[in-house]
C-alpha cells in the first residue's frame, strides 16, 4: 500500500474547481499510486479535465437544474463509493458538500471525509435570508466532515463568525505548479494595453465592472475576457469595440494569454482566494484586483499589483491605466516570487497528503493545521 485510496467529487468543474481538481489531482496520483486516486465529476464537463487523463474518472449526470443534481449526484456517490470503498473523500464545492454530506451519513460509510467548499455560500451578496439559510445548512452538514478545509485565512474567519466549529476547521491556501509551455500566439491590438480577465460571466466575477471600465479605458489598453456565462440565462450584452471573447481555454492555450498579457485583472465582488491571480503572479503579470475576501491575502497593494474597492468602475480604470510599463513588470516580478515563496503546489500538496494520512491513521473531529 502506498497510501490512502482517494475519491474527488464536484458537482461543477467551471472555473477554479477544475483549475484546483488539475493542479492537486496528478501529484496525488504520483505519489500514492493512479490506482489509488479517482474522481466522480459531472459528465458534460469531463473535458476540463485534461490534466488528469489516463486516471479514473467516474461521470454522473448532470443534465438537469443544479437543484436537481443534489440527489442525482448524491446517488451516483454512493453507487461508486461501493465500487471502490476509498479510505477518505475529498469533497469540492457547496452543492456536492450538501449531496456527499447527506448520503455519507444516511449509508454510514466508514471512510474519512474532507469538505472543502471553495468559497462559502454565505458570502455571496445575496439576500439575509439566503445567507441565513446557507449558514445554516453548513453548521448542521459540519460534523459530517472529519476536516473542512478553508482555502484562506479570510476563509477561516468567515467559517468561524458563522457559527462553525474551530477544531474542524484547517486552514490550507490555495497553491499551483509549474506552468505549462504554452502552444500559440495571441493576437493583441497593437499600441493598447493588455488587459486580461480569466473567469467565469456572473455576478460574483465582476465581468460587468470590467466591461463598464473598459469604455472608459478607451482606445488605451484592450481586455480578452477568457471564460463564458455558466448560467445560459447570463448574458454581458453590447460589448465595446476594445473587448473580446475567447470562452473557455484549456490550461496550455490559457497560459499564452498570461504570459503575453501585461495586467490581469480580478474585479471580483466577492472571493474565498482568487486563483487567477496566483495564475497571474506564476506568470510574472501584476494583478488589479478587488479589496474583498481572500484577495488581500494574495494581491499585495502596490507591490504585486493594485487591490480597488469592488463595483467601482471607475477605480478599476484607473488601477488599469495609472500604473507605468516598467511599474507593471516590477509588480509582476515581485508576484513570481510571491507565488514561488507562498503559493507553490509542492507546499500543498504535502499539506493536502499530510492531512489524509492523519484522518485514515484515526485522529478524527480534532484537525491540527500542517505545518
Amino acid at each position: 500500500m502506498n497510501g490512502p485510496h482517494i475519491l474527488h467529487v464536484t458537482e461543477t468543474l467551471r472555473g477554479g474547481t477544475a483549475s484546483y481538481l488539475q493542479e492537486i489531482v496528478p501529484p496525488q496520483a504520483a505519489a500514492l499510486g493512479r490506482d489509488r486516486v479517482h474522481l466522480l465529476v459531472p459528465g458534460s464537463q469531463a473535458g476540463e479535465l485534461r490534466a488528469c487523463a489516463g486516471l479514473d474518472v467516474r461521470h454522473f449526470d448532470d443534465r438537469r437544474s443544479r437543484a436537481l443534481r443534489v440527489p442525482t449526484l448524491a446517488a451516483a456517490y454512493l453507487r461508486v463509493h461501493a465500487a471502490l470503498r476509498p479510505d477518505l473523500v475529498h469533497v469540492h464545492g457547496s452543492f456536492a458538500g450538501v449531496a456527499v454530506r447527506v448520503a455519507h451519513s444516511l449509508a454510514g460509510h466508514g471512510s474519512r471525509l474532507v469538505y472543502c467548499a471553495h468559497g462559502w455560500a454565505f458570502d455571496r451578496q445575496a439576500p439575509a435570508w439566503s445567507c441565513a439559510m446557507a449558514a445554516s445548512v453548513e453548521r448542521l452538514l459540519a460534523p459530517a466532515a472529519d476536516a473542512i478545509v478553508c482555502i484562506s485565512d479570510h476563509d477561516r474567519r468567515s467559517a468561524i463568525a458563522h457559527g462553525l466549529r474551530p477544531e474542524r476547521l484547517v486552514t490550507l491556501h490555495n497553491a499551483i505548479g509549474p506552468a505549462p509551455r504554452p502552444d500559440r500566439r495571441v493576437d493583441w491590438p497593437e499600441g493598447r494595453r493588455r488587459i486580461l480577465f480569466v473567469g467565469r460571466f456572473d455576478r460574483q466575477k465582476g465581468v460587468d465592472v470590467l466591461v463598464e471600465a473598459m469604455r472608459s479605458v478607451g482606445d488605451h489598453g484592450f481586455a480578452w475576457l477568457a471564460g463564458s456565462p455558466v448560467v445560459a440565462e447570463q448574458s454581458l450584452g453590447a460589448l465595446p469595440s476594445n473587448v473580446g471573447v475567447t470562452g473557455w481555454l484549456d490550461r496550455v492555450a490559457l497560459q499564452a494569454y498570461y504570459e503575453s498579457a501585461d495586467v490581469v485583472v480580478v474585479p471580483s465582488r466577492w472571493e474565498g482566494f482568487g486563483l487567477v491571480a496566483v495564475e497571474a503572479m506564476r506568470a510574472s503579470r501584476a494583478v488589479v484586483a478587488s479589496r474583498v475576501g481572500g484577495l488581500p491575502e494574495v494581491v499585495l497593494d502596490g507591490v504585486t499589483g493594485r487591490l480597488v474597492d469592488a463595483e467601482s468602475p471607475a477605480a478599476l480604470a484607473q488601477a488599469l491605466t495609472e500604473p507605468d510599463d516598467a511599474s507593471l513588470r516590477e509588480m509582476g516580478r515581485r508576484g513570481r516570487s510571491r507565488w514561488a515563496e507562498r503559493y507553490a503546489m509542492t507546499r500543498l500538496d504535502e499539506q493536502l497528503r499530510g492531512l489524509y494520512t492523519t484522518l485514515v491513521d484515526g485522529q478524527r473531529g480534532r484537525i491540527a493545521p500542517p505545518a
